[in-house]
């Protein structure tokens, strides 16, 4: 993290071989890093010039979510789920729903 070839970087971890995925744990600082950079190791040496992805975190999230329940028979569920979108969706593909205990 910190730049290509930049000496500011912090190791994070290996992902194996087959995997395409790495999972960065919750509430890691951000610190001053500005993108991720992965590379290609092997046991004799890693990739001189990794890839890389800007690190945008941001806060864009739904908020008042409500529910218009429209299903009259007992234990079902039906109805409009709503909610008042971010300031800004520059960031959000699309939003989740679920239903929780």
């Amino acid at each position: 993290l910190g730049g290509i070839g930049s000496t500011s970087r912090s190791y994070m971890g290996i992902s194996m071989l087959g995997t395409e995925e790495f999972l960065i744990p919750a509430n890691t600082p951000l610190a001053s890093y500005v993108e991720l950079e992965v590379y290609a190791a092997s046991s004799l040496a890693e990739q001189s010039t990794p890839a890389t992805h800007d690190i945008v975190d941001v806060v864009e999230t739904a908020s008042s979510v409500r529910f218009e329940g429209r299903d009259l028979d007992l234990n079902d569920l039906g109805g409009s789920v709503r909610w008042t979108l971010p300031v800004s969706t520059t960031h959000i593909d699309g939003y989740v729903v679920y239903v929780a205990e």
